[in-house]
């Protein structure tokens, strides 16, 4: 289940509810400016800003771009079990529609995985088909 993505997505990473990273994939040959553990914990800070009893009340599961980075941005997604989602991009103009897209694909191939009989909660993600789906979405 490839998808087409116009845009170069240099990092994907899936962080479980107690925000534990359960996946984190690099492209090799495009790689985030600065490594994907120091994107997504600074990313992981405005997620729990933004979805914090103070802050504003979650509407959607699209975060939109939390944050610019050298060369790109990083996105976020959070499903309502908490489980969070991270797209980097090297494109420093805003893609929101594109970016969301994928993160649907992404939420929708989790709840597949998540489904299997043999799943564990809050344990590191080792499903080659979510790996494979979140490869073809990388840069090459």
């Amino acid at each position: 289940e490839n998808v087409v993505v116009k845009m170069p997505i240099c990092g994907v990473a899936i962080v479980g509810r107690n925000n534990e990273p359960l996946l984190l994939r690099v492209s090799e040959r495009n790689p985030p400016c600065e490594p994907i553990e120091h994107i997504v914990y600074s990313a992981l800070d405005i997620v729990e800003e933004e979805t914090s009893p103070k802050g504003k009340k979650l509407q959607q599961l699209f975060l939109g771009s939390l944050y610019p980075l050298e060369d790109g941005r990083c996105y976020g997604y959070i499903t309502n079990t908490k489980i969070k989602f991270f797209i980097v991009t090297d494109a420093a103009s805003n893609r929101d529609t594109e970016v969301k897209q994928v993160f649907e694909r992404l939420h929708n191939m989790y709840v597949q995985v998540a489904s299997g009989p043999f799943f564990k909660h809050d344990t590191p993600l080792t499903s080659t088909r979510l790996i494979s789906f979140i490869d073809s979405v990388l840069t090459t």
